[in-house]
């Protein structure tokens, strides 16, 4: 089965009820553990959502975040054998400007991976030609 791609914005969106996207967030998530297919955390990722957490909610809660993401409960934090730096690299440098480096990465990962979708809220992965596992766009 087809794997997809999870971004910071989705886990984000996920945890924190405050989040603009959580509801959202929530019901893609209800579909995908319906659908059964494995979604993946790039460890850029895993770091990204940690440091957000960290910042705008607190460190213990971030902590338990990530605990929670490396048991394995629905997701696979995974570690590449070769990290796509280099392609990442290059499609940020083609990419406007409030495109992030790590957007990137989960873009080349998704290329990798031969899925075209990408849980995650980022505006840049709609304009990449990615779309949200429900079938929507990313907006």
């Amino acid at each position: 089965m087809t794997p997809i791609i999870i971004d910071s914005s989705a886990l984000v969106a996920l945890v924190n009820p405050e989040d603009a996207d959580h509801a959202k967030a929530v019901a893609i998530s209800t579909v995908l553990g319906n659908a059964d297919r494995p979604i993946l955390v790039p460890p850029e990722v895993l770091a990204e959502t940690l440091n957000i957490l960290g910042k705008k909610l607190t460190r213990p809660f971030a902590c338990a975040v990530g605990e929670r993401l490396l048991s394995g409960e629905g997701l696979l934090v995974f570690q590449p054998t070769e990290l796509p730096i280099r392609a990442a690299l290059a499609k940020w440098r083609t990419q406007p400007g409030g495109v992030s480096y790590i957007d990137c990465t989960v873009m080349v990962y998704a290329d990798q991976y031969e899925t075209g979708e990408i849980f995650g809220f980022d505006a840049a992965f709609a304009k990449n030609g990615y779309r949200l596992p429900d079938g929507g766009k990313a907006a």
